[in-house]
């Protein structure tokens, strides 16, 4: 199957080289590119194993290769779209939210649609789909997954199999106004940046229909849940269709990998999972999606005085998002361009992965949500004159602070922090 554009609804799947790891996790090994395989698939070659996709000329509009440091699944698309390990012009961010969202419009129309961005990497993805849902569809609401603990109540939980961090938790909104929205929604949208084999999709979607029964879904539709992706695998199409799950993908192809890692393969220890069951309110106590929200403002004026506007225009900025927290570092890049700054955007992850292939470089350190998390940026660089790291969280680990912007001025000497509370 190759990819398609635009109006493309419907679904888009690693030898023998040793792995070996350095210390600090990173393995110095590129990714090579072979010949193409009797099926017409492309080889690339991976510390990790054999990765082979099709069709590669398309598909490298909107993504690039690397190796994860897990066993379960070896192998990562790399977004250039995202704004997550690449660094992204708000503007082309922007552009993606437009063609996703158009795609789903003759779905949903204007019926009230619950967006849900999956957490870590597609929180501001879905954010940013849902702010232009909301332009056709007004009576639409936000929420993101989450992998942190919160006293209050959840709607479900559930997990992703593959994943260093399994977990996904989705919270009850917190307000009448958005709790009596949740009642008349029609639609669910499931906004990840990948779908590779349905089954975290189908084991969500199976809680959300039990919500219908429940009661807090009384008018979700039949065959309202869709999900909306940047990219889809042939494995998936099946899969999804059998569970009714609507699908709107902007590429799609096919991939194998054929792993070279082992039950006896030396792997690099890292920390994805807190150990800490203390609730995280004082850390987080903000709702910037994970209660539900139809909207997110911020106040521009003052995070960035007239003055210090001016200083920055014509300069080249990085802003940088913290784990979940990447929707507003979005927000604020879109701010800085709009004012003559050159800004671009990522973000920090708790995604452990390789030094190959799209991943030129690599720093790691403590989270800032104060779980003891192992978290990295990735292909950082120097050439920035002002790095602003954006929290959600009033208050930094010392560690944290101490490890990330250390290393971060050596490639910037002007780094940031920007503590950010909504509107």
């Amino acid at each position: 199957m190759y990819l398609q554009q635009s109006n493309a609804f419907g679904a888009v799947s690693l030898p023998k080289r040793p792995f070996f790891p350095s210390r600090n996790g990173i393995n110095h090994n590129s990714a090579t590119f072979g010949a193409k395989s009797q099926e017409g698939f492309d080889k690339i070659e991976l510390s990790t194993g054999t990765l082979q996709v099709t069709p590669k000329k398309d598909l490298e509009q909107f993504i690039d290769w690397g190796s994860r440091i897990n066993k379960k699944r070896g192998f990562l698309f790399v977004s250039k779209v995202l704004g997550k390990h690449i660094p992204v012009p708000p503007q082309k961010m922007e552009k993606l939210y437009v063609k996703m969202a158009n795609q789903l419009r003759p779905l949903i129309r204007h019926e009230p649609t619950l967006v849900i961005g999956m957490a870590e990497t597609a929180t501001a993805l879905g954010n940013g789909v849902f702010e232009k849902i909301r332009q056709f569809s007004p009576n639409s609401i936000f929420m993101h997954t989450t992998r942190y603990n919160l006293s209050k109540p959840r709607m479900l939980n559930f997990t992703e199999d593959h994943c260093h961090a399994p977990s996904h938790i989705l919270y009850q909104p917190q307000d009448v106004k958005t709790a009596e929205k949740l009642k008349n929604i029609q639609n669910i949208v499931i906004v990840d940046d990948e779908i590779s084999t349905g089954n975290t999709l189908v084991n969500f979607s199976r809680q959300l229909r039990n919500l219908k029964a429940s009661g807090v879904l009384p008018n979700l539709k039949p065959d309202g849940i869709l999900a909306s992706t940047i990219l889809q695998w042939n494995a998936s199409k099946k899969v999804l269709s059998d569970a009714s799950i609507k699908t709107a993908a902007l590429c799609k192809g096919d991939f194998k990998f054929e792993s070279r890692l082992t039950d006896q393969t030396p792997m690099p220890s890292v920390k994805s999972v807190t150990t800490n069951p203390d609730f995280l309110d004082t850390e987080i106590p903000h709702n910037f999606g994970r209660f539900g929200i139809d909207g997110i403002k911020l106040d521009f004026k003052t995070l960035f005085p007239k003055d210090e506007l001016q200083k920055l225009k014509g300069k080249k900025v990085l802003v940088l998002g913290t784990g979940e927290f990447m929707y507003p570092a979005y927000l604020v890049g879109k701010h800085l361009k709009a004012n003559g700054v050159n800004s671009f955007v990522q973000a920090t992850t708790r995604s452990p992965i390789n030094k190959e292939g799209a991943i030129h470089s690599k720093i790691g350190f403590q989270d800032n949500y104060h779980e003891d998390i192992d978290n990295f940026l990735y292909n950082i660089k120097e050439g920035y004159d002002k790095i602003l790291v954006c929290y959600e969280t009033p208050q930094l680990p010392g560690k944290h602070k101490q490890e990330l912007f250390e290393q971060l001025k050596t490639y910037c000497k002007d780094v940031q922090p920007l503590f950010i509370e909504p509107k």
